[in-house]
């Protein structure tokens, strides 16, 4: 393929089946790109986005034969997730959202600062985005949204006027988002994140929603995260033919001194897959332990009905109501809810067992996997 400009990265890639490959990166930080190329790797098109704000640059196709580029603008005084649709050329399709482009604010508080993170295409045609949503300074939910063939907002079918929000609090007050999307054919959404948390440093995270947004409460929560890592990052999701998921990341070794990749599989109902240990990579380098297998564990749903009540005039729109099958529990006649008392878990023994403390040694390590390049310091969501 072509030679691309300094600074550039591409982030995600589409194959279409006439073995055409759209490819989706972003240059110095700012400006999202979009390419086609041939099924030979000419360079056939190219289109790019000024505004661009972190590194989760997205691509998919349409039933529709059409183009969507997802990724975080920044060019407001706020962040909002924005996805465009193109033809086949890379020009505009003007027919979505009146301009080509569709336009997410989850506007929860703060300085209103939202990250998308993945998005994903049903089969008729609607747009899943995924990211996370401030709530206040550091304070991010997991946040998602979806957007019609026309790149309307769904609000009629699909969480609360469109979106659905929730707060992990592994901490209280955590950066929590998501990272990765994977449809199944009934129309769950299967997600995948990371939580703050102190101990171990960042946790991942993996649950379900049916298909119109509502919390899923048999599958629930599971957390995870490696034995061997000090802080990790999830990067993908996939759902296998049977129904099992497999989620893919990175953490900081200590021992090694660097990161690793991690893969680890779970069973349809969310249950760890024990017929396989995590695997880790490089598998082969000496002196180097067989990988242990994975902390996981369950937690009820997080979900909050509203952040606040219709009075509140930040509030745009009604607050969110809950349904007795979602599992988001009660709120007040006011329209607001409180966090659940999971808040107060903040600690990892209170989810999964107790864990040992960290050491001073441990702790400088940890200190290096902050810095590492797994820590993503674009934005709260897993990548």
């Amino acid at each position: 393929m072509d030679g691309w400009w300094p600074d550039e990265a591409a982030t995600d890639l589409a194959l279409a089946s006439d073995g055409t490959i759209f490819v989706a990166g972003y240059w110095r930080n700012s400006i999202a790109t979009l390419r086609r190329y041939s099924a030979a790797g000419q360079l056939l098109h190219w289109t790019e986005a000024v505004g661009q704000a972190g590194n989760s640059v997205r691509v998919a196709l349409t039933p529709d034969a059409r183009v969507l580029l997802g990724y975080t603008d920044a060019t407001t005084s706020n962040y909002d997730l924005v996805v465009r649709k193109y033809h086949w050329d890379l020009t505009p399709d003007l027919t979505f959202g009146g301009s080509g482009e569709a336009r997410v604010a989850f506007d929860l508080g703060g300085a209103g600062q939202d990250f998308l993170a993945d998005l994903a295409v049903q089969p008729d045609g609607k747009i899943v985005l995924a990211g996370a949503a401030q709530y206040s300074g550091a304070d991010y939910d997991v946040a998602l949204a979806r957007l019609t063939w026309f790149g309307l907002i769904d609000s009629c079918c699909f969480g609360t006027l469109g979106r659905a929000t929730f707060p992990i609090d592994l901490v209280p007050g955590g950066a929590d988002g998501a990272a990765a999307l994977a449809l199944a054919p009934d129309g769950a959404i299967a997600v995948a994140g990371k939580a703050e948390s102190f101990n171990p440093p960042g946790t991942g995270i993996l649950f379900r929603l049916a298909a119109n947004g509502a919390w899923d409460p048999v599958f629930g929560l599971r957390t995870f995260h490696p034995s061997w890592a000090l802080g990790i990052s999830v990067t993908g999701l996939a759902r296998q033919d049977d129904g099992r998921l497999l989620v893919v990341g990175s953490g900081y070794d200590p021992g090694a001194g660097e990161d690793d990749g991690w893969a680890l599989r779970f069973l349809p109902g969310g249950a760890p897959d024990g017929s396989s240990a995590a695997a880790a990579w490089p598998a082969s380098r000496s002196p180097r332990a067989p990988p242990r297998s994975p902390t996981t564990g369950s937690r009820p749903s997080p979900c909050r009905a509203t952040r606040r009540s219709s009075s509140d005039p930040r509030s745009g729109r009604a607050p969110t109501t809950t349904s007795a099958s979602s599992g988001c529990g009660t709120r007040s006649s006011s329209g607001t809810a409180s966090r659940p008392a999971r808040r107060h878990a903040g600690r990892r023994g209170a989810l999964t067992g107790a864990a040992a403390p960290v050491s001073r040694r441990d702790a400088r390590a940890l200190d290096r996997g902050r810095r590492a390049p797994s820590a993503n310091r674009a934005g709260p969501c897993g990548r």
